[in-house]
């Protein structure tokens, strides 16, 4: 059958999505992991500092083989166009997740630019009272992300911060 769709295993889907991070991402490392469980499997993608999460996202949500409809509490599984060859397939993962850490050199580049630009010293353990750990240490660490972004743009005369 000429138009048959071929099922890619979730492990195969995660050696895809690592040559395409590698294609669009070189000389950042990112940690691709695979995780089947009762009905399914999905692929984890790790990595510290690097680019947004946005821009990776956009390059593996592509390798989705299902997405969820809580609304219905459905699963909805679909095909793909093959990246390499046009073909149609099935991705064995259901879904892909993607995690940015910030490296401690990161959130120190982070608070000196705060500090900087705004002539205040910043300490994120200080300023956290020591709630390492808690929702709201972890809320600003992601808040964190969001300055080391503004940081790194070098322009702190953008409005659209």
């Amino acid at each position: 059958m000429a138009n048959a769709t071929e099922y890619i295993s979730a492990p195969e889907t995660a050696k895809l999505i690592r040559k395409a991070l590698k294609k669009y991402f070189p000389g950042v490392k990112f940690s691709v992991r695979t995780q089947s469980y009762a009905g399914g499997a999905s692929v984890y993608v790790g990595y510290t500092d690097g680019p947004l999460t946005g821009p990776v996202e956009e390059v593996v949500n592509g390798y989705k083989g299902a997405t969820f409809d809580g609304q219905r509490d459905q699963m909805n599984y679909h095909s793909s166009v093959h990246p390499e060859d046009g073909r149609r397939v099935h991705y064995g993962a259901h879904f892909v997740f993607v995690r940015r850490e910030l490296s401690d050199a990161a959130t120190t580049t982070v608070q000196d630019a705060i500090s900087a630009e705004w002539g205040v010293p910043f300490d994120m353990d200080a300023n956290m009272g020591g709630e390492y750990g808690s929702d709201r240490f972890w809320r600003a660490r992601g808040q964190f992300a969001f300055a080391l972004d503004f940081a790194r743009s070098g322009d702190f005369t953008r409005a659209d911060y």
